[in-house]
């Protein structure tokens, strides 16, 4: 019963923002889960997000299971679909969120081949959507609900948040500039150092947390000139911002240059 009270709030919740069908969960090995289920929580996911990026707001998303690695498609239907592909299993609801927001932040930054010693900054964004996304979604699964143990249930998003920061053992007195100078060898040879991705991404959060709907907005053109031909990260950052056609997505971009102290 409390669990039929729960998705009733859930369903009511996604009427209310939902404007057509923009994500369509593909029926897989889902784990002791019903697809249904799986489809709510990934469109209040999604819906974190689509409001603030014109790049969700184009083709429908369509998100099957998979037993390697969660991962969005650079290939896409006929149609413009993009195909995501989740680890996640069973209720483990923090997961699906996690995941699911990471591969968004992918399409939210016009992912798309090329020379690939800049991916190391576009997946420490995908690290923002997701620790962005469980915050977010933890406020308003705690807020909209009525139900008590429901309610209770939204704190675990926050704490599959905290423990992933903590378990990126944070370094204290970490300082972004240094570090990155330090390290910008190994991080464009090795893009998905996982621990190394979530510094760079809480050491950016506040700046997409100030104003998000700039922020995400501007990550739409992060990959706009992205080639075969390799660039400086300096560089890149600054193609990315001549690509930016809004002053206060330029000066969102100026504000990450700043952090890295060029």
């Amino acid at each position: 019963m409390v669990r039929f009270i729960a998705w009733k709030f859930l369903f009511l919740f996604l009427i209310s923002i939902t404007n057509g069908t923009t994500l369509r969960v593909q029926g897989g090995n889902w784990g002791n889960v019903k697809t249904d289920e799986v489809q709510k929580v990934l469109d209040c996911t999604l819906h974190v997000f689509l409001p603030l990026s014109p790049a969700l707001q184009k083709y429908e998303i369509v998100v099957g299971s998979t037993s390697e690695s969660p991962k969005v498609l650079y290939e896409r239907s006929s149609g413009g679909e993009y195909s995501i592909e989740l680890t996640a299993k069973g209720r483990h609801w923090c997961q699906y969120v996690f995941q699911f927001s990471h591969e968004l932040g992918h399409i939210m930054c016009g992912y798309k081949r090329g020379e690939s010693s800049n991916l190391w900054f576009e997946e420490s964004i995908c690290e923002v959507a997701s620790l962005y996304a469980l915050q977010k979604i933890g406020k308003v699964w705690k807020e909209r609900s009525s139900n008590k143990t429901w309610q209770s249930y939204a704190e675990e998003f926050q704490k599959y948040r905290r423990e992933r920061i903590r378990n990126s053992s944070y370094p204290e007195n970490f300082h972004l500039s240094p570090w990155w100078k330090k390290n910008r060898v190994v991080l464009s040879a090795h893009p998905h150092l996982r621990k190394e991705n979530t510094w760079v991404a809480w050491s950016l959060y506040n700046l997409f947390a100030q104003r998000p709907s700039i922020a995400w907005s501007s990550c739409f053109w992060l990959n706009h000139t992205k080639s075969k031909q390799e660039l400086s990260f300096e560089q890149y950052l600054q193609n990315w911002k001549t690509s930016c056609p809004e002053i206060a997505q330029k000066e969102f971009v100026e504000k990450i240059v700043t952090q890295f102290q060029f």
